[in-house]
């Protein structure tokens, strides 16, 4: 039995083929079927006492501009839960006096245990959803997380087969979060999650990959895949680095930011996706690595860092290209992750550094002997313009360190060597990041 109260707060509807405007109010307060129902009220109220079922093969199309479900409520079946777009619904084009204005949706935290369809250009926004005084509905409950227990799906298309752009979810400081059966289908870079605030996209504990698709603004898409290495609860926002906590100084970073951690310190690997639109200056497509932050001097990755970020070893995790057009992707093993968002071990990002492995070539003339000094090595892959403390070996012993700027191309080039043998090069350059000793790069200086 559908147990239904329905207020018009504002006596204004046009009903026709073709269009249905009105702003009223619709609670659902009791048990209700709601296959092939359409909601077309303003204000769509969802109480603590509500049972909703929606059976397989059916719709419930939710048309109305805000949506306030209680942490009390339940909503489930085989059916579909659609978000729909105010200015399109069906195959009729109907419109509602709010078309062009997003969903904003309360989702106390309730499981959906039914499959969510989100289809609004305009978005879905999470957020507080006012309680009109006749609508007697009594909370206290503030938490506007949408927890789906099922399945989402962000559509690429309207419900008349035309194109849909946006369609995102906007968080703010409210999470969108997964049970750890629910799936999630349809993200790209035209419908994601954007985390414009403290909000993140939460995965209950789940042990296989799980891509998060979140961004920091709308058409600004920079997924992360977290494989956990023991089941973990897992949660993701990415931000600007103006808008991060850590210190990011460096102009050899992309400007972007990952705030991840899980409910246990079980390690992950981690994979993250951005668009080279926002590399900075001397960043290096291809030559980059996955960095974690910390204490400073940070000790924790491949090589020593002066700063809070770790630095890594490229040769470990050599980038590829991500998902969309113009996007890189670069991971790593990680064999512990922090448990609280405000851990400096929470954030990750991707740099270049210096102190990259290099290619190491012999140019000019060999020495003829041990006494000439006519020898030359040349080192290249720097970055240009900066200087560089390096230090080597000849012929088994080690060679005070000397400080060389690299030119325009990223070379270097020592002259005065003799015959002999060169290896175990190290170089630090001149934010203090050293790249420790390199093994198998070997150069002879022959006759």
């Amino acid at each position: 039995m559908k147990q239904l109260i329905k207020y018009i707060t504002l006596l204004c509807a046009l009903i026709a083929p073709w269009a249905v405007q009105a702003q009223s109010t619709t609670v659902y307060s009791g048990t209700s079927d709601v296959g092939g129902t359409t909601e077309y009220s303003q204000y769509l109220y969802i109480g603590s006492g509500a049972i909703i079922t929606i059976p397989a093969g059916k719709q419930w199309i939710i048309a109305s501009q805000y949506v306030y479900i209680d942490p009390g409520a339940s909503i489930s079946g085989p059916g579909q839960m659609i978000f729909e777009n105010p200015g399109k619904i069906g195959t009729l084009n109907e419109t509602v006096a709010w078309a062009g204005q997003p969903t904003t949706v309360h989702g106390g935290n309730s499981k959906i245990l039914t499959s969510v369809l989100i289809r609004n250009p305009n978005n879905i926004v999470l957020g507080w959803v006012t309680i009109l005084p006749s609508v007697e509905i009594a909370t206290t409950n503030t938490d506007n997380t949408l927890y789906i227990g099922s399945s989402l799906t962000w559509a690429a298309k309207n419900a008349d087969s035309t194109a849909l752009m946006g369609n995102d979810i906007i968080l703010a400081n409210n999470d969108l979060r997964f049970s750890s059966l629910a799936t999630q289908t349809g993200s790209d870079a035209n419908s994601f999650a954007v985390t414009n605030g403290t909000g993140h996209v939460v995965k209950d504990s789940y042990s296989s990959d799980w891509l998060f698709p979140v961004g920091m603004a709308e058409g600004d898409y920079t997924p992360a895949t977290v494989s956990p290495a023991a089941a973990n609860g897992v949660h993701v926002n990415v931000a600007s680095y103006s808008n991060s906590s850590p210190t990011e100084t460096t102009t050899q970073g992309i400007g972007r930011t990952w705030n991840i951690y899980g409910e246990n310190a079980s390690g992950a690997y981690i994979t993250l996706q951005h668009n080279t639109a926002t590399n900075q200056t001397d960043f290096k497509p291809q030559k980059n690595f996955v960095s974690q932050y910390g204490a400073t001097p940070n000790n924790t990755g491949d090589a020593p860092s002066q700063t809070g970020w770790q630095v890594n070893t490229i040769t470990a995790s050599a980038s590829t290209a991500g998902t969309e057009p113009s996007s890189e992707v670069n991971s790593r093993n990680y064999s512990a992750l922090a448990t609280s968002a405000t851990a400096n071990e929470a954030f990750y990002t991707k740099e270049s550094q210096a102190c990259e492995p290099f290619d190491i070539t012999v140019s000019g003339g060999n020495s003829q002997n041990i006494y000439k000094t006519d020898g030359s090595i040349t080192i290249t892959g720097f970055t240009p313009g900066h200087t560089y403390l390096i230090s080597y070996n000849f012929n088994g012993t080690v060679q005070s360190g000397v400080t060389y700027q690299a030119d325009a191309a990223g070379k270097i080039l020592i002259t005065g060597f003799t015959k002999g043998t060169y290896d175990a090069f190290d170089f630090k350059n001149d934010t203090g990041c050293s790249t420790g000793v390199f093994t198998g790069k070997t150069v002879t200086l022959t006759n």
